[in-house]
Order: structure tokens, then sequence, then C-alpha cells
């Protein structure tokens, strides 16, 4: 009498659509982009919000804080339009009447 057939690996994983064969499937642990996607380049408008999103040490009735750039960029602003700048009145008056827009952009 013959032995009965061993079975194999590849008798146990039929081959077919979505089945590759078993010595070509990755290994366990093994990823199958080990590089991974490439990063996307970062976009003008892009760095400028993570510029002035980025905090900066700032004293503040002699309180060492660390606060936004574009809080700061704001403070100023008004601080001169404040003092009479007219050029800083208009800026403020624009981005007032472009607040939903500007807040939609979100700088």
């Amino acid at each position: 009498m013959s032995e009965p057939a061993k079975k194999t690996a590849a008798a146990d994983h039929p081959v077919g659509y979505g089945r590759p064969p078993v010595h070509t499937r990755f290994r366990k642990g093994q990823s199958g982009n080990p590089r991974g996607r490439r990063t996307r380049g970062r976009t003008m408008p892009e760095a400028i919000r993570r510029a002035l999103h980025s905090k900066v040490p700032v004293t503040e009735n002699g309180e060492h804080k660390k606060v936004p750039r574009i809080e700061v960029l704001a403070r100023q602003l008004a601080n001169k339009a404040a003092g009479g700048d007219v050029a800083a009145i208009r800026l403020i008056a624009l981005l007032c009447q472009a607040g939903p827009a500007v807040e939609k952009a979100r700088l």
C-alpha cells in the first residue's frame, strides 16, 4: 500500500485572486511598504500658518509666558491703531469686515 499524501503548506492555502503563493507573502511583522508614503510638500500658506501659531516668549506685567505670534501681532496692531496710526485703523476695519472669511481660512 502507498503512504497517505503529506499535506504541505501550499496544499492548505489555495493560490488564486487575493491569495498569493505562501513563499511570496510578506513575513509576519514586515510591511509591504517599508518607507511609507512620501510626505506632501509644504505650501506657503501652510508654512505661514505654522509660523503664526508658533509660540514666542513674552514678558507682560513682569510675568514671563509663551504666546502665539498671531496674538502678539494682533496686540501690536491694536496698540498702533490706538496710538492713531491710520493704516493700522484701516487694516483692523478690513479684518473686522472680513472676519468670517478669515476665520474660515483658519489663519
